[in-house]
């Protein structure tokens, strides 16, 4: 059970940060070269491999201007308006 859980965490996690990448127009790279993390451990993420320590996760909504909350727990927006962000 605990280990479902925390695959469920990391899945979560990596998809809340992809949204918030997408949602902003950047790729793996401008985040990668904003915060100093190699693209590769950021990918681990979204995919869900890996997960960011606290620390990390802070450092990284820090230098990219994002709210930790929205992070942790996903931010509302819907797939409706991010595909519509991503067409503009």
């Amino acid at each position: 059970m605990d280990k479902e859980w925390a695959l469920s965490v990391k899945k979560r996690l990596g998809k809340n940060i992809k949204r918030l990448r997408t949602m902003h127009g950047l790729s793996i790279y401008d985040i990668s070269k904003t915060t100093g993390i190699s693209w590769h451990t950021i990918q681990k993420w979204e995919y869900g491999y890996n997960a960011p320590g606290l620390d990390m996760l802070i450092w990284m909504c820090r230098r990219m201007g994002w709210r930790l909350g929205d992070v942790l727990h996903g931010c509302n927006v819907s797939e409706e308006a991010l595909s519509d962000a991503r067409t503009k």
